[in-house]
């Protein structure tokens, strides 16, 4: 849910008042938490469950301030109606360009769903000869590199996984123009980024790193990446009133979930070293090469 910035702490307490628990904040992102904190089984996964979660997305001005402010889609906001109800919501080139966004950021993470490719490849499809909605999504990404980018990369990603030919007049400004650094990348690890099992690879640092670029700052997070020195979060709450064995089980479930991470960090942390190596001549080999600089 895309709310306006400066009314953040309303949406929050609204949240709260209802049986929402904040349970994780990023400089942009606020996620909240209902119902049941029992674990799903994976045979229920795709079940109706009793837990409930929402996301507030805000736009903040970036580090170091991260003021908030209203974000200039909400200005161009929509009216859509589903099921006889409507409601506000963004522009389709909008939603377009945050559905890139969205896969963009996975990407830049361990694991990638294959579905939301595909979702975005059917939504390129069906907006194959929409020349004035191609033109849309342009006006509307602007200068923003990260759209750009976002955009290019989802784009050359889904369709060669899934087959076909993105539109001319959406590949000319964004998948034929990714910095060349970020084209090898795909080229060289963006299936096998994707296509990996849970709970991934790390992989995607070669990629941030290319964004990035080696200063001091991500070398500290990339350390933090490859070996965590915090323990992983709690999958599941307890509490005093909870009997004994609800809490010997949270407990088992901990401990699985434990070293289920450290298995992760050690195999594709030896993954990551491995390719690092290789990448570095990958680059060298690139004519005239030069880093692609997006701070976060």
């Amino acid at each position: 849910m895309l709310i306006d910035g400066t009314q953040l702490d309303l949406a929050r307490n609204i949240l709260s008042r209802t049986g929402y628990e904040l349970i994780a904040a990023t400089p942009d992102v606020w996620e909240f938490k209902a119902g049941s904190d029992e674990l799903t089984r994976i045979t229920d996964h795709y079940k109706a469950r009793p837990q409930r979660c929402v996301e507030l997305h805000f736009a903040t001005s970036g580090p170091p301030a991260h003021m908030l402010f209203r974000d200039s889609r909400l200005e161009r906001r929509t009216r859509h109606s589903w099921g006889g109800v409507t409601f506000p919501a963004l522009t389709p080139a909008d939603q377009f360009i945050a559905q890139a966004l969205h896969i963009f950021k996975h990407l830049c993470t361990a694991c990638t769903r294959l579905s939301w490719l595909l979702e975005y490849q059917h939504h390129v499809a069906v907006r194959d000869q929409d020349q004035a909605f191609w033109q849309e999504v342009r006006e509307h990404a602007g200068n923003d590199a990260h759209a750009s980018i976002a955009i290019g990369l989802a784009t050359l990603l889904s369709f060669r996984i899934f087959g076909g030919n993105a539109p001319a007049q959406l590949a000319e400004w964004t998948s034929a123009r990714l910095p060349a650094g970020v084209k090898l990348w795909a080229d060289h690890y963006g299936r096998e980024a994707i296509l990996a099992d849970f709970p991934g690879t790390k992989l995607y640092l070669l990629l941030q790193e290319e964004l990035r670029g080696n200063d001091e700052s991500w070398k500290q997070t990339k350390r933090s990446k490859l070996m965590p020195l915090r323990l992983a979060p709690r999958i599941v709450s307890v509490s005093t009133d909870d009997n004994v064995w609800k809490r010997v089980r949270s407990e088992l479930f901990q401990l699985r979930f434990l070293l289920f991470r450290l298995r992760f960090h050690v195999v594709e942390g030896l993954h990551y070293l491995i390719e690092a190596a290789r990448w570095k001549r990958r680059l060298a080999a690139l004519p005239s090469y030069q880093p692609n600089l997006i701070v976060d």
